[in-house]
């Protein structure tokens, strides 16, 4: 997938005679929570009947970065692993532990979602034209499901996003935005609520969530 002409030109030349590959002109994103519909068609008509699975492989732009990847862990189980490289913010997002300004949504469903790793750092001077920041290399291998069925997996996020729009509050106000007034209070009850959401870890999230659905 290229959006730039240039390069896709370049491209397009470089592989006209590579049965293997199929190059897909343009944005891979439709919009922030979607994939464009060529790019959707084509990772769903990936069965794995010869025993492969889809992956990510790419050198992702800072703006595409984190709702591609949201957009493929969330809504496409058909994809199995992602290597890519991208902004070191992005990455360090990725990887954040609780407690810290990089820890949020990405973290805990990335995290909840797969096994992850950092290959590599890359410094600026690797590149032409050189950028202003440093990249990473990161592997992210998708686990065995946690949940039931996509469509929770697809709720667990829209929770633990609506919960992270209120970050600086404590996780019982916060909360209130996501569940109704009886289950917050009974979330509330078994974890300490007067923390803020950034403070609990993975694990908790899961059961913070597994307790508003009961």
């Amino acid at each position: 997938m290229e959006i730039d002409r240039g390069l896709f030109a370049l491209l397009a030349d470089r592989f006209e005679h590579e049965p293997r590959v199929t190059l897909i002109p343009g944005d891979v994103l439709e919009r922030k929570h979607r994939l464009s519909q060529t790019v959707s068609e084509a990772i769903r008509a990936c069965d794995g009947r010869a025993g492969g699975v889809v992956k990510l492989v790419a050198n992702l732009p800072y703006q595409a970065a984190t709702p591609l990847v949201m957009n493929l862990l969330i809504d496409y189980p058909e994809v199995r692993r992602l290597c890519f490289m991208v902004q070191a913010e992005v990455g360090e997002r990725i990887t954040a532990s609780p407690g810290g300004r990089d820890y949020g949504p990405l973290s805990i469903i990335g995290q909840t979602l797969c096994r992850i790793e950092t290959i590599g750092r890359v410094p600026p001077q690797a590149f032409w034209p050189r950028p202003d920041v440093a990249s990473v290399m990161i592997r992210m291998d998708v686990g065995e499901p946690l949940f039931p069925s996509r469509a929770d997996v697809s709720r667990f996020a829209n929770f633990v996003r609506t919960v992270f729009e209120h970050r600086r509050k404590t996780l019982r106000s916060a909360l209130s935005y996501a569940v109704d007034q009886a289950t917050c209070e009974r979330v509330a009850a078994k974890f300490d609520a007067s923390q803020r959401p950034e403070t609990f870890t993975v694990t908790e999230w899961i059961e913070i969530f597994q307790n508003s659905i009961e």
